[in-house]
């Protein structure tokens, strides 16, 4: 859900929520944005459970949880590249290496806004697995955002200070957000891998640990 939230978004202003985005929409028009209905929404997005089959074993046809890890789920956009006949347009450095034209950080911009470099003949989003064999999962889009539940201005702030990690138009990693007189969302969250919450009686294991 994480991801398809973040493919949608092109915010002009972070803590406003202004721009385009669906996190501000009714269920219904979050699940018709995405594709799907209404209760596979909850039942596989919002709220995904494990679905045992005849083995008793998660069945990938109907399981939410392995939805997350399957090959075929939502790999969000890297950015906007140059095309030649329809595909990458592409040009060598001085060591041979072989190297595409970006045209925008913000794979959701307009295309026709563009302006396109000797040699190509359009513009297309390409997603982070083009680039990245790692895929998503620990950059930006691949992660959960503070906005995925929580309204503005309690959420991250404008990505586009480190790309590809965080992109213009989109919620930043929350490692590079800031907020509270400049402190990262991390200094009362912990790691981003964790992405606890700030109340010491809900993970009373790292708290106790970090203390000794």
């Amino acid at each position: 859900m994480s991801r398809e939230l973040y493919q949608r978004d092109n915010l002009q202003n972070a803590f406003k929520q202004t721009g385009t985005t669906i996190r501000d929409k009714s269920l219904d028009e979050i699940a018709e944005a995405i594709g799907v209905s209404r209760k596979t929404l909850e039942q596989r997005y919002l709220d995904p459970k494990v679905m045992a089959g005849k083995d008793g074993h998660d069945d990938p046809a109907k399981s939410g949880i392995l939805l997350t890890w399957a090959k075929e789920r939502l790999v969000p956009d890297i950015g906007v590249v140059a095309m030649k006949n329809g595909q990458p347009l592409i040009s060598k450095d001085v060591d041979g290496d072989i190297n595409v034209a970006l045209l925008s950080a913000n794979p959701s911009t307009k295309l026709a806004d563009l302006k396109l470099p000797e040699g190509a003949t359009g513009a297309a989003p390409v997603p982070y697995d083009a680039a990245s064999h790692g895929r998503d999962y620990w950059l930006s889009p691949g992660v959960p955002h503070c906005a995925d539940c929580h309204a503005p201005p309690f959420v991250e702030g404008q990505g586009g200070v480190a790309f590809p990690i965080n992109q213009p138009g989109k919620y930043s990693l929350m490692r590079y957000s800031k907020g509270h007189a400049g402190l990262a969302c991390q200094a009362c969250h912990e790691s981003i891998h964790g992405l606890y919450p700030v109340r010491p009686i809900v993970d009373t294991t790292t708290y106790t640990v970090g203390k000794s």
